[in-house]
Formats: structure tokens, C-alpha cells, sequence
């Protein structure tokens, strides 16, 4: 057994939950450090600490050294923890002001887990004290791991060297991503709206500026000046997403006369997520900057066609299989796929099968958690 110290993203994410149940299902040990429990209570291997809000550093002025304060206290509390608790080794899920506050404390040895928005904002962004910040948490790392070789490369280049490294993809779980019936994707439909026989096209990413739902609302609306086919296109309301980014899709809806047939889905239970995907006919995953989003596991084992964006974060995996790529932000490309996909095109049916067992053997949860195994018996080398 391996007592694992997880220090959580300042937002409690599914990545953190579903690696926290994957470790204690294995037979590991793990102190979680979070804002939130997130539902393991109880469990005899588990500790969770709630990060401290430090309400009174708040009305420190000026800025500069509220900062120094927060810095401090951070590093003491994780420190006692990290002495408390006496882990194995220390793993960090997205590189952020928790990765720094490890560095800063001197946990060790210390896993950080890149998903791609932590390294790119440092990378791309111009907050010097960020990216400094950013390179000190890479520079006290035992290992990185990121699920794209570009996000691993900028991690090298932030830290100014060559950093112990890995690719890990978080997988998925093949017990609960699968094609499902038809009696479940017809209730699904009924439930939340969907008209029986209408083609359904699912835009499944959080509602923000890169991830270019625009483009899918604009070639949907070409599509439909191609086919008298009914169809529905759903957008995703869930998490931490952009209000503002929500009201533009359904401004531009109005503006293209398609807003009809627009569905906006509020938060679903994660376990009706694969429903939702097989009540789909064609999935629409089109940002323009990203790290490997699971999204493309979990639409290809429940066997349904995607487009996605031709990037260069997707390359390695997406060549391997069989998807439909496009340009970013080329509405006419996408949607001339919506209209040869939803049209029956006789390849279709031959590429999920490709991709499914893709999936099969690149991204079940369970092979993928046993590389993990293989970078945290890495890590602790350097003890």
C-alpha cells in the first residue's frame, strides 16, 4: 500500500474524484487536500483536509504583501499536513497555485499532473510572477505527467530544463462508457426534450470562449439549409461555465434563425453522460487550443462519430484512429461533415469500430491507472 498526500485543484474536479476512488480501489492509501470533500467519508484509507480560507488575510492591503502572507500560511499548513500525515509521495492535479504552495512547503517526492489550461496559460500568458511560479513548482518536481507530448515540451521550457516526465491519460471507465440501449437513449430524449426520430449533434465541452462553440452553432445552421431532416443540437450547461459566453451562443442562435432547435441542457448526473452520447447521432468537439479532453474516449466507446479540431495537443492519439478533422474555426468544413455523417455515409459504421477499439486498448482506466503506478514507483526513486 502507498500512502498518497493528493493536493486538489483550487476547484474540485471528476479528473480528482475518479483518480481518488481508482487509488482507494487499489488498495492505496490517500490524505486529500481540498476546498471540498468530495464524497469519500468514511472510507478507512481516506483523510481529507479542507484547505483554510484565511479570512482575515483578505483585508490585508496592499496586494504585494497579502500575497507574501497567503504565500506563508499556505506553505505551513501543507507542511503540517505533509509532516501529519507522513505520505509516500505527494501528487498535485493541475499545475496552479497548489503545485506552488507544495514547492514552496518542500513537499517531496512531488508528482504534478498538467491538464493542459494550467500549462498553456503559463506558457502563453504575460504574468511573469505566474510563470515564475509556474517554473519553481516544475523545478521541485519528481516527475510531470501531461496527456500530450506538446504540453510535456512546454513543461521542459517553462522549467528552463529537461524534466523527468511522462504521458498518462486518465482513461476512462469502460463499465460505464458504452453504447446503451435504445429503451435508455428514448427515455433520456424524453426527459430532457429531444423529439423522437429527430438526428441529435452534441456539443459536449464547457461552455467557454476556446472551446468554439460558435463554430458549431454556425455550421449547424448550414446544415440545416442542407437536409429537411429534423435536428436538434444540445449544449452542454455544467461546471464552472461562462455565463457570458452562453448568452452570446444564444444571441447568435436567435441571429441565425436556428434557435428552435437549440437545446440548452442544465447539469446531468455523470452516470447519464454515456446516455446522453448514445442518444447522440454525431458529436462536435472543435476548440481551438486544448489538452486530450476524454471527451473523444467517451463518445468513441459509445461507439458515436466525432469531429474534432485537426490540433497539434490531439495529433498522437486522433491519428491513430479514425475521426473527422477539422480546421479550427472552419465553419465549412464542419459542417460538411455534419451533412456526409448524418447522411448515412457507408465509413461511418467501419470507424467506430476502429475507434472503439482504440479505446480498448489506449484508454481503459485501469490499464491507464497501472501506468500511474509505474510513474509514482518512479518518482519515489528519488527518496
Amino acid at each position: 500500500m502507498t500512502h498518497i498526500l493528493l493536493v486538489a485543484s483550487e476547484q474540485m474536479d471528476m479528473h480528482t474524484k475518479r483518480l481518488l476512488g481508482l487509488l482507494l480501489n487499489n488498495q492505496h492509501q490517500v490524505t486529500l487536500v481540498a476546498r471540498d470533500e468530495p464524497g469519500f467519508d468514511g472510507h478507512r484509507d481516506y483523510k481529507f483536509f479542507q484547505y483554510p480560507q484565511f479570512q482575515i488575510l483578505k483585508m490585508i492591503r496592499p496586494h504585494r504583501f497579502r500575497r507574501i502572507l497567503f504565500d506563508q500560511a499556505n506553505k505551513i499548513f501543507l507542511r503540517y499536513i505533509w509532516h501529519r500525515s507522513a505520505p509516500d509521495l505527494v501528487h498535485d492535479l493541475y499545475i496552479g497555485s497548489g503545485a506552488y504552495y507544495c514547492a514552496l512547503a518542500g513537499l517531496s517526492p512531488l508528482v504534478l499532473t498538467a491538464l493542459g489550461s494550467d500549462i498553456n496559460e503559463a506558457y502563453e500568458g504575460s504574468n511573469l510572477i505566474w510563470r515564475e511560479r509556474i517554473k519553481s513548482a516544475l523545478n521541485s518536481s519528481a516527475y510531470v505527467t501531461a496527456d500530450t507530448t506538446e504540453v510535456l515540451n512546454r513543461c521542459n521550457e517553462l522549467a528552463g530544463k529537461t524534466l523527468r516526465s511522462d504521458l498518462f491519460y486518465f482513461g476512462i471507465d469502460l463499465s460505464l462508457f458504452f453504447r446503451r440501449s435504445g429503451v435508455q437513449t428514448d427515455a433520456l430524449k424524453k426527459k430532457i426534450g429531444i423529439p423522437l426520430g429527430a438526428k441529435v449533434i452534441l456539443s459536449p465541452r464547457r461552455l467557454t470562449l476556446k472551446m468554439r462553440h460558435d463554430v458549431v452553432l454556425k455550421a449547424f445552421a448550414k446544415y440545416q439549409n442542407y437536409t429537411h431532416q429534423k435536428s436538434i443540437l444540445i449544449f452542454r450547461r455544467f461546471g464552472s461555465y461562462s455565463q457570458e459566453v452562453c448568452a452570446n451562443l444564444q444571441n447568435l442562435a436567435l441571429e441565425l434563425g436556428i434557435s428552435d432547435h437549440v437545446l440548452w441542457l442544465d447539469e446531468l448526473p455523470y452516470e447519464e453522460l454515456p446516455v446522453l452520447y448514445s442518444a447522440s447521432d454525431l458529436i462536435v468537439n472543435v476548440p481551438e487550443q486544448d489538452g486530450l479532453p476524454v471527451t473523444l474516449f467517451e463518445a468513441s466507446a459509445c461507439r458515436v462519430p466525432v469531429v474534432t479540431s485537426r490540433l497539434l495537443s490531439y495529433q498522437e492519439f486522433i491519428e491513430k484512429g479514425r475521426y473527422w478533422k477539422a480546421a479550427v474555426g472552419n465553419v465549412d468544413e464542419v459542417a460538411e461533415f455534419m451533412r456526409d455523417i448524418l447522411g448515412d455515409d457507408h465509413e461511418v459504421e467501419e470507424s467506430l469500430d476502429f475507434n472503439y477499439n482504440l479505446i480498448l486498448a489506449k484508454a481503459d482506466q485501469e490499464k491507464c491507472f497501472a501506468n500511474l503506478e509505474n510513474i509514482y514507483r518512479e518518482a519515489g526513486k528519488t527518496l
